[in-house]
């Protein structure tokens, strides 16, 4: 250790030798040249503090001509305009920094809101706003009390013609403030307001005791007069060092942009510099110093300091926090290497979590779970083999890499496993039972990446997890497949449904007697532009699960209601279509009609076209509701139809208690019938017992001619399947079954 420390410190003290001797010659250069920077530096100071006076002056000034520009500009959109209006309203209002207000009209008459006039026709400020209507700001002398003020003018609009002018007044007292509270940020800085002539007008230091009639021309031992007087003269901002009264100052002028002929004019004491040389240049100094020392410091403590943080990063890459096992990252590394190296042996992956862990740790505490954790993992670290591992990938769950020799290996060593960590000495503190939910994926080589292997284990895992009869799940690529089948239909059907790939088909119902169409039934054909049509039962189920077959319901329900509504204008013989229904439209009873009724209103049909297909196992799952829903659905004059009537387990108390019209029977009646005369004698007494109860009835699934002649045998002359037409697209159907007022017969081929 001691000759490694030795090393690095030797590594690190020729580059840290050389940072601190050019940190002493810097600090060295910097201290030679710091009077002269402190001095460019004390002149920027009192150049920007006069910019900023300046700035400071501007801002005031034009922000009470703009207040003046606002009460103009609120007379300017009144429908009436009254003087005394206006005087009121700057009387009310309040007056911002002015100590005079009032309107000036055309005629130079000055009319202000402490009650006196005054005819200002003659001066100067007056002719000037009468000349160019602008804005005017300047300095003159107080109507009133004589003394020096800023003057404001802004014209007075009316539906934006100009009705006089507002007029206002500003005390040279409020910018001596305005300076005062400045000077507070630029400390030692003076700052005075003075004309080109060299006038000082207003002040917040004790020049005025200095000079001569308050004029700075008339002190005559300033060393750039001259250039202070072509400045001035010639509207241009600058600094100078002057004398004044055996003192040394830096004096900085800058011109008020809004306030023509007049400067800010900023002063500082030059020996406050030589103050700040000495102060900064021993700071410097002692800047040095301890810089250096820090690098000295830095030179001794490096070495170790980049131990500890390497260290640190290796355990929070490597190490879990909760367990002391390896983390996911350090898993993946170990597990590359443990592959690699171990070709002709078999491996599996096994990914497994403790079921409802967050209701342990809601019950009995984060501690205990923490605790359960740290037990699941002193286990597999004891009873895992040689070349085998496991990590905590997150929360409760792990992962494993076990050898095995076939399936059945690897169900009793996840077996054993389990048994191990569910099981606590007598000795161990109370702790909650828990079981765990496993997922397998056999490492064959047809797999390399590691990230994909690992979610296959955690695919399966999930997968077995939701099946309460597995306890141990192998991965399946068809049932992956399926489920990513699944997600691409889900992530495509609202866009399907928008883009109208959902196609009506209807399948005919016949008259077994008369041989011709008496209705049909409205079916669904997802036609797919890149895969054509696709297959009911890949979407149907899926659709029932997610809720989506709500909405493709009613689109359906609607497609039949507006192809009913076309027949109608076209005059072509209407024909009952029915309508299937799924169960989940019935765990919103109200939602449901409010559906079917603003769709049906939407068209000018006779209710009775409309037959309403329900399954016999939807009435089960949901009574209450579909009893409702069947009574609504009949005040609103739609026929009722009871599907694959015979596969529930109380299908005859149905008929009694529920709105029903007709009854279809499940074509699993037909299968019986050609198995069994228990069959036929079941069709037969089902037929008889559904006419006595006064309702209709047909038989699905008809694929031969002779179920069609048994049908008809035992009064059942209603029939829909193969034998008369397979479900059709809506063209193919009108032009099989359906003429201007007509209705085609079909004719069926005995064999």
């Amino acid at each position: 250790m001691n000759n490694k420390f030795k090393s690095n410190i030797f590594a690190y003290i020729i580059p840290i030798t050389v940072i601190v001797m050019l940190i002493a010659i810097g600090f060295s250069v910097c201290i030679i040249e710091v009077k002269e920077v402190i001095s460019k530096g004390n002149k920027s100071v009192i150049v920007k503090a006069s910019e900023n006076n300046s700035m400071f002056m501007n801002y005031k000034l034009n922000d009470n001509i703009q207040y003046m520009k606002h009460i103009s500009s609120i007379f300017n959109g009144l429908n009436d305009f009254k003087k005394e209006d206006v005087m009121e309203f700057l009387n009310l209002e309040e007056k911002k920094d002015f100590l005079t207000t009032g309107i000036i009209t055309s005629d130079g008459i000055l009319s202000c809101t402490d009650g006196s006039i005054n005819d200002i026709k003659n001066k100067d400020y007056f002719k000037k706003w009468e000349k160019t209507n602008e804005d005017i700001i300047t300095i003159d002398t107080d109507l009133k009390n004589g003394e020096r003020v800023f003057i404001y003018i802004t014209s007075l609009f009316h539906h934006d013609k100009i009705q006089g002018a507002l007029y206002g007044t500003l005390s040279f007292k409020d910018i001596e403030k305005l300076f005062i509270s400045n000077s507070k940020f630029y400390q030692q800085v003076e700052t005075y307001i003075l004309d080109r002539e060299g006038n000082i007008l207003i002040g917040s230091g004790d020049l005025f005791n200095i000079l001569k009639d308050n004029n700075i021309f008339s002190y005559h031992d300033l060393d750039d007069i001259e250039m202070l007087k072509d400045d001035l003269t010639n509207s241009r901002d600058g600094a100078v060092f002057i004398t004044l009264d055996k003192s040394k100052y830096i004096l900085s002028y800058s011109k008020i942009s809004d306030l023509k002929d007049y400067y800010v004019l900023s002063l500082i004491d030059a020996s406050n510099i030589n103050e700040k040389q000495y102060h900064i240049t021993s700071l410097m100094t002692i800047l040095a110093s301890f810089v250096i020392l820090i690098f000295l410091v830095l030179l001794i403590y490096v070495n170790s300091y980049r131990n500890r943080k390497e260290k640190l990063i290796k355990d929070i890459a490597f190490v879990d926090n909760i367990t002391g096992g390896k983390t996911l990252t350090k898993f993946k590394m170990d597990i590359k290497e443990v592959l690699v190296e171990n070709m002709n042996s078999s491996y599996a992956l096994v990914e497994f979590d403790i079921v409802r862990f967050k209701i342990i740790n809601d019950i009995w505490g984060y501690k205990t779970g923490n605790f359960l954790l740290k037990h699941i993992s002193d286990i597999l670290e004891n009873k895992l083999l040689y070349k085998e591992m496991f990590c905590r990938v997150r929360d409760d769950l792990f992962i494993l890499l076990l050898k095995y020799k076939d399936k059945s290996d690897i169900i009793d060593r996840i077996n054993a496993l389990d048994n191990s960590m569910r099981f606590f000495d007598n000795g161990t503190k109370e702790v909650p039972n828990f079981s765990l939910s496993y997922g397998v994926y056999v490492i064959d080589g047809t797999e390399e990446d590691i990230n994909k292997m690992i979610d296959n284990v955690a695919f399966t895992r999930e997968t077995s997890k939701s099946d309460c009869n597995e306890f141990i799940g192998f991965y399946d690529i068809r049932l992956q497949s399926k489920l990513i089948k699944q997600k691409q239909i889900e992530d495509v059907m609202y866009s399907a449904l928008t883009n109208r790939q959902f196609e009506l088909y209807l399948q005919p119902k016949y008259d077994i007697k008369l041989e011709s169409c008496i209705g049909a039934e409205a079916l669904v054909r997802w036609n797919n532009p890149e895969k054509g049509l696709i297959n009911p039962i890949d979407f149907i189920p899926l659709f029932e699960k997610n809720g989506f077959i709500v909405n493709l319901d009613m689109f359906i329900f609607d497609e039949v209601c507006s192809k009913i509504n076309k027949w109608k204008e076209n005059n072509i013989k209407l024909i009952p279509i029915s309508v299937n229904i799924s169960r989940i439209n019935l765990k919103n009873v109200d939602y449901f009609i409010k559906n079917i009724s603003e769709i049906f209103n939407k068209y000018d049909i006779n209710p009775n076209l409309i037959e309403i297909e329900i399954t016999e196992s939807a009435i089960f799952n949901h009574y209450d509701n579909m009893l409702e829903a069947l009574l609504r659905l009949k005040a609103m004059g739609f026929s009722i139809s009871l599907d694959d009537f015979g596969t529930g387990l109380s299908s005859l108390n149905i008929l009694k208690d529920l709105p029903i019209d007709t009854i279809k029977l499940d074509r699993e009646f037909l299968n019986s019938k050609d198995s069994s005369k228990k069959g036929e004698i079941v069709i037969t007494n089902i037929v008889r017992m559904v006419k006595e109860l006064d309702l209709n009835v047909i038989c699905e699934g008809v694929e031969t001619y002779e179920q069609a002649e048994f049908l008809s045998e035992v009064g059942c002359n209603n029939a829909q399947g193969y034998l008369y037409a397979r479900p059709m697209p809506v063209k193919d159907f009108e032009e099989k079954e359906l003429t201007l007022g007509l209705m085609k017969d079909v004719v069926l081929i005995k064999p």
